[in-house]
């Protein structure tokens, strides 16, 4: 007499079922809140925040669509555990591109005007798009950097002071409410490199 409370199919169905939550537990802590995960974004994330939710958007899109095709096809062979958890898992990822298209940034204000004659007492990350996307600042003697945006904070980082063959210091800049720093490299008193990164003081 078989005293199994589960057949072998049940049994395999359920193993399915436990690694399609896990699965789907991470997905959602990963994309529901943001592409840039749960805690948020900072740094040179910001940078690409409409281009990277949109491939999050058109990812998980593609997610559904295939998990829609992949229920149906099961249903046509029968029902159970499986089933239904397919049909739960489908339904929260549904969730997941919805949010994301919620969450892409507008077009208008992304990128904003950047006028290198002008003070700046303070950075918004519409302004350092456009700073990354033309260059403008590559080139730039620390004292115009210095015109431009401010004294700013100045101290050692021998990582890029190491790649750029330099002994001088770095300048950076706190971008408005972001928690994040813009980092001018300079060699020989003139701009070689910029940089967004996190920081805990914006």
């Amino acid at each position: 007499m078989n005293n199994e409370i589960f057949t072998i199919e049940q049994k395999t169905d359920l193993y399915i079922v436990f690694l399609l939550v896990i699965f789907e537990f991470v997905l959602l802590i990963s994309l529901v809140p943001s592409p840039c995960g749960f805690f948020g974004c900072c740094g040179e994330d910001y940078l690409f925040l409409r281009e990277n939710t949109l491939r999050a958007f058109y990812i998980s899109l593609v997610i559904v669509i295939l998990q829609v095709i992949a229920t149906l096809a099961y249903f046509r062979s029968g029902t159970g555990i499986l089933g239904c958890a397919l049909w739960f898992i489908l339904l929260g990822n549904i969730f997941i591109p919805v949010n994301l298209w919620h969450d892409i940034p507008e077009r208008e204000g992304y990128y904003e005007t950047f006028d290198d004659q002008k003070f700046y007492s303070s950075l918004s990350v519409g302004v350092v798009r456009t700073i990354y996307k033309d260059k403008r600042l590559i080139g730039k003697t620390r004292s115009e950097v210095i015109e431009i945006f401010g004294l700013g904070r100045e101290y050692p980082y021998g990582y890029y002071q190491n790649i750029y063959n330099t002994d001088q210091n770095v300048l950076s800049y706190p971008i408005y409410r972001k928690f994040s720093e813009l980092i001018f490299i300079f060699k020989d008193d003139k701009v070689v490199h910029y940089i967004l990164e996190c920081d805990d003081y914006g």
